[in-house]
């Protein structure tokens, strides 16, 4: 007899740009509510909630059809195989593949790729089969929310208090500002913000791994081309290297994109914070408020990765020749070099920036 399906989780708007990080674009009098502009459109503004915007649907679910990269997931693929067995507990039923039984949930992901061709028995009574069609159907339907947890507890509970720290230390330690040596800072206050800062990078949809994944496209697009395949093996291997690069961000401490970043950053770079006061106009943000800047002629010669951490307030990670990362380069800045930088923040995005001014003429 076919079993109930399990409740399912309801799916959750996954926003790609934390909605506590938008928060801080919000417009005067408003706790929620920026201005989004669409990047090539500025005379369209629209006043938006932060909760509707810059979002998509399933980006960090990883579902069923994710199998494949399971192996570089191991948490996750803990959470399908015991998904899986409590599937065929429900069903009374044992798998078999090949005719040979599936011993357990872990073991059968070997061959979950397979599960059309799997056969299953009731366990009380092998003779007789169980209801194939409602287990694959069950099967097919498992899901794991690992990753979009995960980012809610790190950004969205950890953000605010994380960048408050470091904006009130900034405050008041720019008397001790020396030149050439910066504003000392506590070394695990800075990690804090680099790493944040590097997980906003992974998880937006148009993360490139500072140009590694364009490569593995070429890769993969030549491997297709060569063996007659179509497209979906190409997509199915640019969404496994997306979400396994970020599960390593969050859980793996030595392997992954932001495992080997991250000390390479602490050796070689400084970071520069901006600040403008109000009057001198703000920073705008983007949906790619992380990102990689380098051009032969950049203006001052800024190439670094970007963060704007508030209207008033731009990171940047820029390389150093002395001293040390705990050293932060505080720079006051006025309104031209405000549109400059903004300029290089919208070019970044993909579609969408966001500013807390209702004419981004003032700050472009």
């Amino acid at each position: 007899m076919a079993q109930k399906k399990p409740p399912k989780k309801t799916t959750k708007n996954q926003h790609f740009v934390p909605k506590v990080y938008l928060k801080r674009w919000a417009i005067d009098g408003t706790e929620n509510q920026v201005f989004r502009y669409e990047k090539c459109n500025l005379s369209d503004g629209k006043q938006r909630n932060v909760t509707s915007i810059l979002y998509g649907r399933n980006i960090y679910t990883v579902t069923f059809q994710d199998y494949y990269a399971l192996d570089f997931m191991p948490k996750i693929k803990r959470e399908f195989a015991k998904q899986l067995d409590e599937i065929l507990d429900r069903y009374d039923a044992v798998a078999y593949y090949n005719d040979k039984k599936l011993r357990s949930g872990y073991k059968a992901l070997e061959f979950i790729g397979n599960v059309d061709e799997w056969d299953f028995r009731l366990k009380s009574n092998r003779k007789l089969p169980a209801s194939k069609r409602g287990i694959v159907e069950n099967i097919k339907q498992i899901r794991s929310y690992v990753i979009e947890d995960a980012l809610d507890n790190i950004i969205e509970k950890n953000w605010n208090s994380v960048l408050d720290v470091f904006l009130q230390s900034l405050t008041e330690r720019k008397k001790l500002l020396q030149r050439n040596l910066g504003i000392p800072m506590e070394s695990q206050l800075v990690q804090d913000l680099i790493l944040t800062m590097l997980i906003f990078m992974c998880r937006t949809p148009t993360f490139d791994c500072l140009g590694v994944f364009p490569k593995v496209k070429n890769i993969a697009q030549a491997i297709a081309k060569d063996a007659n395949m179509d497209d979906d093996f190409v997509d199915r291997c640019m969404r496994n290297e997306q979400i396994s690069q970020l599960y390593k961000a969050i859980f793996s401490g030595n392997v992954g994109f932001l495992a080997s970043f991250m000390p390479r950053i602490i050796e070689r770079c400084r970071i520069i914070v901006f600040h403008c006061d109000e009057q001198e106009g703000s920073f705008i943000t983007s949906d790619n408020p992380s990102f990689s800047y380098v051009s032969p002629m950049t203006f001052l010669n800024y190439n670094g990765i970007y963060l704007p951490l508030t209207p008033q307030y731009l990171l940047c990670l820029g390389q150093r020749s002395q001293d040390s990362i705990y050293n932060v380069d505080y720079r006051e800045i006025q309104n031209n070099t405000v549109r400059k930088f903004n300029a290089v923040i919208r070019s970044s995005a993909s579609q969408y920036i966001v500013s807390n001014q209702k004419l981004p003429g003032i700050i472009l």
